[in-house]
């Protein structure tokens, strides 16, 4: 989003429910798959495999796309979980370089030359200095779903992964100021800006590293936290994994992940609908990443052994926010589609036209208010499985 294997994606675009908050958080369900390797589920939905679909409401879908059309209701919440080995505590691997990003770096060498090219081939936002920028404003405007309710008074240090420019690093400095930050991100162009508009913040240390193999000991930090980072990955359960294991036992991991298929608009708008599916495809069948993986969270988490503390539905953007401007919200969703138009226009998945068409939709939707329109997100906070009779501090939470 909002930040390589063809894993099949299929982006599914709701109407937003424009009748009550409950509506507009409600999570929804995936439709079966008819290829059970694909991540959101390629294959038309029927009443029978799509619960609350019901006479009246629309599908419709094809091997490249599915779309749900649900009219004024989502469908309800609740999402699958999983079981599988708990997760192995390991020291990390002595090989596995990792630098703190100085002006004499070089990207020339080792991890930094082979993984950078790669991420700077597939990575749909891209790293130029107007996603620099992007990524600075987005984290201003998701600031509430993203730490609204977190509780970070009880920790002492916390690692983010894939903290790119270090934008949500500065809002936690802000929040905790007592928190020791770390953040770690593959790439050194974004780490190099980061660390020049976080100068003189001590507070903070960015590093440069692979989140596959984290270059700390067991048990290191209070929290692990991700923000919009799995979405980009081909095998978010490594990431999850090697959370889990440089986390105290007492500590806590924090997913905020995005789950594209609750992009929509009601009524349907669709020239940014044509546009959002390529874009999804494009970052899943270029990119490897997995545009839906906020609905998976759990089972992931589930998969690795972790124990669920907490699941809640985060509204990133929607019409019926009154707290934040229509319009500032409007600018960031196109902002952020436009993000991928460099990559999508070179891979061959959209054209100029298909670009101009979604800018129209968007001043369309800007010049009526009576389009409704939202995007969501999944929060998943887990940790270590606990011994039998151990205590139980986290749960003192909401966090």
């Amino acid at each position: 989003m909002l930040r390589s294997g063809h894993t099949g994606v299929c982006p599914r675009v709701p109407r937003a429910a424009r009748s009550s908050a409950a509506d507009i958080q409600a999570a929804t369900q995936p439709c079966a798959p008819s290829n059970p390797k694909t991540s959101c589920g390629i294959g038309v939905p029927t009443p029978a495999l799509v619960p609350g679909l019901r006479p009246g409401m629309r599908s419709r879908g094809s091997a490249s796309r599915c779309y749900l059309v649900l009219g004024r209701q989502s469908l309800p919440a609740g999402l699958p979980s999983g079981a599988g080995e708990p997760v192995r505590t390991a020291t990390r691997p002595a090989a596995v370089p990792i630098w703190p990003i100085l002006p004499t770096y070089r990207d020339n060498g080792g991890m930094g030359s082979d993984a950078q090219a790669t991420m700077a081939e597939h990575y749909i936002h891209g790293f130029s200095e107007a996603e620099r920028q992007r990524l600075m404003a987005q984290a201003r405007m998701l600031a509430t779903p993203v730490f609204g309710g977190l509780d970070l008074s009880g920790d002492r240090s916390l690692l983010e992964v894939g903290c790119a420019v270090g934008a949500e690093l500065q809002l936690i400095a802000q929040r905790a100021p007592h928190l020791t930050l770390t953040g770690v991100d593959l790439s050194s162009m974004h780490l190099r800006a980061g660390q020049a508009w976080l100068a003189g913040r001590e507070q903070i240390r960015l590093l440069q590293g692979d989140a596959r193999a984290l270059p700390f000991p067991d048990d290191s930090f209070d929290v692990g936290m991700t923000i919009w980072v799995l979405e980009h990955l081909a095998d978010p359960e490594a990431v999850v994994r090697e959370l889990l294991r440089v986390v105290k036992p007492t500590g806590r991991i924090i997913l905020t992940e995005v789950d594209n298929h609750t992009f929509g608009f009601d009524p349907p708008q669709p020239a940014i609908s044509a546009w959002w599916d390529a874009f999804n495809r494009c970052q899943a069948e270029v990119g490897g990443g997995d545009p839906c993986v906020g609905a998976k969270l759990r089972g992931i988490a589930a998969s690795l052994g972790a124990e669920v503390l907490a699941e809640t539905p985060r509204l990133v953007i929607s019409s019926a926010d009154t707290s934040r401007e229509r319009t500032e919200q409007l600018r960031y969703l196109r902002e952020l589609l436009a993000s991928g138009a460099e990559r999508m226009l070179a891979a061959g998945y959209a054209t100029t036209a298909m670009q101009q068409a979604m800018a129209a939709g968007f001043d369309t939707v800007r010049a009526d208010a009576d389009i409704a329109f939202r995007y969501g997100a999944v929060r998943l906070v887990c940790r270590k499985p606990q011994p039998a009779g151990a205590d139980d501090p986290a749960l003192s939470l909401p966090r």
